[in-house]
């Protein structure tokens, strides 16, 4: 399967590791990161400013991969402007959602719209090293075609 996999990139990126162990597994498991060289290991991409054509040009070259993935996984540990947009365009595309927050912020306050969305095709789980395989597993198998 194709999946769109976010992650805070301009925001912070505290949680990359999580991110790369995300998409480690997710392509152990046989599925393509259509977003791979753009969320994991973009060190230079948070430090440069980038041209407004340039910057449209970002937007509309993820709007099609998001538009043409199987499955939309975001990262969302760290907030994320880039992320909510993403998030309610898959929505728009009819696509499966699972946001996905580390284990070690469950006792901090978080946005409604990663456990209070009401679209069908949503899932949101805490994960840690322990969990997040079986977390994605669990996800993929209740969409493979």
């Amino acid at each position: 399967m194709k999946i769109y996999l976010a992650g805070s990139i301009v925001a912070g990126r505290e949680f990359e590791n999580g991110i790369k162990v995300i998409s480690n597994i997710l392509e152990e498991m046989g599925h393509t990161i259509v977003t791979k060289d753009n969320v994991v290991n973009n060190n230079d991409k948070t430090k440069s400013k980038k041209l407004l054509s340039v910057r449209k040009y970002i937007v509309k070259r993820d709007l099609k991969w998001i538009k043409n993935c199987d499955l939309f996984i975001a990262e969302v540990s760290v907030y994320s402007h880039g992320i909510g947009y993403e998030h309610r365009c898959a929505e728009e595309f009819k696509k499966p959602i699972l946001m996905l927050r580390h284990s070690s912020l469950s006792k901090d306050t978080y946005s409604a719209f990663l456990d209070g969305s009401g679209y069908s095709k949503f899932s949101f789980s805490f994960y840690d090293s322990g969990n997040i395989k079986k977390v994605l597993e669990r996800f993929i198998k209740k969409y493979e075609r």
